[in-house]
């Protein structure tokens, strides 16, 4: 929206045609002239509207830019830290597992050295019971077959007849 000047003279002529007189209609004159100068000095241009965006976009950008390059150095950061506490906790983890298989081979080699220790005791405590068992047995053959002897010769011939 463009705006004409304003005219002094005609807006002095108005203002006497409306009731003002002289003084009072230049006074009212120069005041408005000095209104709209002041407003027009300070009124801003497209144009340097437009700059003060570009230049407001530019200073947003490189703002956020700076943002962007600080928090990828934070999660970077981050990243680092929990890699090396990673690291450690999973060296700590491998270090105790290995020291739980050594005592777990300890324990198992412990364990069959006791059990074949029993092993044997019960193989030395059983042994005479063993060979008890053994002269009981051929006892039990050697009656069972004089018992058959003795059952044939009485019922043989019967038996046979």
């Amino acid at each position: 929206m463009a705006s004409r000047p304003i005219d002094k003279l005609d807006y002095t002529r108005e203002l006497r045609a409306a009731g003002f007189d002289e003084p009072q209609a230049e006074a009212v004159a120069r005041v408005v002239l000095q209104a709209t100068g002041q407003i027009a000095d300070h009124a801003v241009t497209h144009a340097e509207m437009a700059q003060e965006f570009a230049l407001a976009r530019a200073e947003t950008r490189a703002l956020f830019a700076e943002f962007r390059a600080d928090m990828r150095a934070q999660t970077d950061a981050i990243r680092a830290e929990t890699k090396g506490q990673t690291d450690q906790l999973r060296a700590e983890m491998t270090s105790r597992f290995d020291d739980v298989r050594v005592e777990t081979t300890a324990i198992r080699s412990e364990m069959k050295s006791q059990g074949d220790q029993l092993r044997l005791e019960l193989l030395k405590e059983t042994a005479p019971i063993r060979a008890d068992t053994l002269v009981l047995k051929w006892m039990m053959g050697f009656v069972l077959a004089g018992l058959l002897a003795l059952l044939l010769r009485a019922f043989g011939d019967m038996i046979l007849r």
